[in-house]
C-alpha cells in the first residue's frame, strides 16, 4: 500500500512541486499532508484526474522558536509562484502554534499534531528526500486504501467538522465508505 501510494503523489505534479521546494527548504520538521493526500488517493481510486476537487495542499510544519504567522505567509507565497495557474493553492501552517477557537494544550511535536488530524485518512503526512520518502500514518493506510471516511474524534467536534467533510466528501467520491460520527 505504501508504494501505491508513493507512485500516486509521485504522478502529481503539484505534489512534485511542493515537494521539491520543501526538501530544500528551510522549514523544520515539514509533512505534505492531511486531505490532499487522501483526495488524491481517492481521486486515484475513482479514476478520475488526480487534482479533481482538491482545493488546497496542507504543509505542516513545527517550529517553536518562530511562531509568528509571516513565517507561514511567506512559504505560501513561494509556493504560490511555483503554482501558477493553480486553482490548488498551498495551506502552510505551525502546528506549534495552532489554535482552533477553543482552549486546547499545545502539540508537544509535529507527531501528535498529525495524530490529531479530523480524520484518519487525513492523519497522515509524507515528507522525504528525492529518492526516499516517509509516510507517517498513525491510523495506518487500510481506511486510505479502502477508501473509509471514519472521524478521529481526538480533536475535532461533529457537527462543526466531520459533518462538513463528511458531505463534501459524499458529493465528490461517491464510493468512499462513510462511517458516521
Amino acid at each position: 500500500m505504501i508504494d501505491e501510494l508513493i507512485y500516486v503523489l509521485k504522478k502529481s505534479e503539484i505534489f512534485e512541486i511542493v515537494f521539491s521546494f520543501l526538501k530544500t527548504s528551510e522549514i523544520p520538521n515539514w509533512f505534505i499532508s492531511g486531505g490532499f493526500i487522501q483526495q488524491i488517493y481517492f481521486n486515484f481510486k475513482h479514476g478520475f484526474d488526480l487534482h479533481t476537487g482538491i482545493k488546497d495542499i496542507d504543509v505542516v510544519f513545527f517550529n517553536q522558536l518562530d511562531l509568528s504567522k509571516s513565517y507561514e505567509r511567506d512559504a505560501e507565497s513561494v509556493l504560490m509562484a511555483l503554482l501558477p495557474s493553480s486553482l490548488i493553492v498551498p495551506d502552510v501552517k505551525n502546528q506549534a502554534n495552532s489554535k482552533f477557537g477553543y482552549k486546547m494544550n499545545p502539540y508537544r511535536d509535529i507527531f501528535e499534531a498529525i495524530d490529531s488530524f479530523p480524520t484518519t485518512t487525513t492523519a497522515i503526512g509524507v515528507r522525504g528526500t528525492e529518492n526516499s520518502l516517509f509516510v507517517y500514518a498513525p491510523f495506518g493506510l487500510y481506511d486510505l486504501d479502502n477508501m473509509i471516511l471514519r472521524p478521529n474524534k481526538k480533536q475535532i467536534t461533529k457537527k462543526e467538522v466531520y459533518e462538513k467533510k463528511k458531505n463534501r466528501i459524499k458529493k465528490i467520491w461517491s464510493k468512499v465508505k462513510i462511517i458516521e460520527w
